[in-house]
């Protein structure tokens, strides 16, 4: 009951992802608004993401620390993996340039054994140490991550054998294995986020009231705006 109770004060539904980022986009957010015109929730709103597959990056660009002048930001897809450099002055996102996306780690089946996952792991650590080197010298360095994968206390579930589920295996705290790694690799003191993929297309509207955040891609994901 109390699961259903939060879903009926949402006024807001925010579609985003490569999915709808063409004509289905176009079709499918009037006709969704339809839906709910004809079952009488008139005061339902359903918008497109203004930023469409680079919705995540947006919202972990977000997440900057205070201290930060630029942010590294990716998020790991099954798809693609996408990337940017968020720019910040004074604690507010001024600029966020994007790159190329870049083919994903992702082989199938998904392969959960160790070595496999290691593998996995080295992929995307080089593609992360890659993204950080290409901001240059300047600014104050970080980094935020978003993947495809609910964690918990830094870690994916016990039960998700996905792809970056599977990750679980490298360390008890996955968020900080990564950041251990990855500065032993560039030598330098920056701050390593992870975050939900879900969590991170939510946080780019935070502050939007009784509002959720669905991402269609090759997965459907969902985010829930604080």
């Amino acid at each position: 009951d109390a699961h259903w109770e939060y879903w009926r004060q949402l006024t807001t539904f925010i579609v985003g992802g490569g999915m709808v980022n063409g004509k289905l986009g176009q079709y499918a957010m009037p006709a969704a608004q339809e839906v709910f015109a004809e079952q009488g929730h008139t005061d339902v709103r359903v918008i497109q993401s203004e930023y469409g597959a680079c919705l995540p990056l947006v919202g972990l660009a977000r997440t900057a620390p205070a201290s930060a002048e630029e942010l590294v930001v990716l998020d790991f897809g099954h798809s693609f993996i996408k990337r940017g450099l968020a720019k910040l002055q004074g604690g507010e996102l001024v600029g966020l340039d994007i790159h190329p996306p870049s083919p994903t780690v992702c082989t199938h089946p998904a392969d959960p054994s160790p070595p496999a996952v290691r593998e996995r792991w080295h992929r995307m650590r080089s593609i992360i140490v890659e993204t950080w080197r290409a901001r240059g010298t300047g600014g104050t360095p970080a980094i935020a991550i978003s993947l495809p994968s609910y964690l918990v206390d830094g870690c994916p579930f016990r039960d998700d054998k996905g792809w970056y589920g599977a990750l679980q295996v490298l360390a008890p705290d996955l968020s900080t294995f990564m950041q251990d790694d990855i500065v032993s690799q560039v030598q330098a003191d920056v701050a390593v986020n992870l975050f939900h993929d879900g969590t991170a297309a939510a946080l780019a509207y935070a502050g939007c009231a009784n509002c959720v955040v669905l991402t269609l891609g090759t997965s459907i994901g969902c985010g829930y705006v604080p």
